[in-house]
């Protein structure tokens, strides 16, 4: 019987210390995976608010076979018209699931 009880003591000393664990990672904020995740979000937004507060102009239309910064590009069609005739069809179809030349059309471009 008293090996029990010291089993049964270890088993609850043990969860005792999982669940300290569990809460110190918990309270300190040492989940890796949604601060990655967070983080680079944060990073991506910074730039993209940085690309509007520079005054981007058709000069600077970055890299125009980049997907994100097609789509981008393509939320403001009339500040990045130059840029958006740069665009190849294709790449164009990609990041904005619709046709060049009917969204040059409709957008007056």
């Amino acid at each position: 019987m008293e090996n029990k009880g010291n089993i049964l003591s270890y088993a609850i000393v043990a969860v005792a210390i999982a669940v300290v664990v569990w809460a110190a990672l918990s309270t300190f904020g040492l989940n890796t995976g949604k601060t990655a995740s967070y983080n680079s979000n944060q990073a991506s937004s910074q730039g993209m608010d940085a690309m509007h507060s520079s005054g981007m102009n058709a000069g600077e239309c970055g890299d125009l076979n980049e997907v994100g910064n097609v789509q981008h590009l393509s939320h403001h069609p009339s500040q990045y018209a130059d840029c958006l005739k740069q665009v190849s069809p294709t790449v164009f179809k990609q990041a904005t699931g619709t046709d060049k030349e009917a969204f040059m059309q409709q957008n007056g471009i």
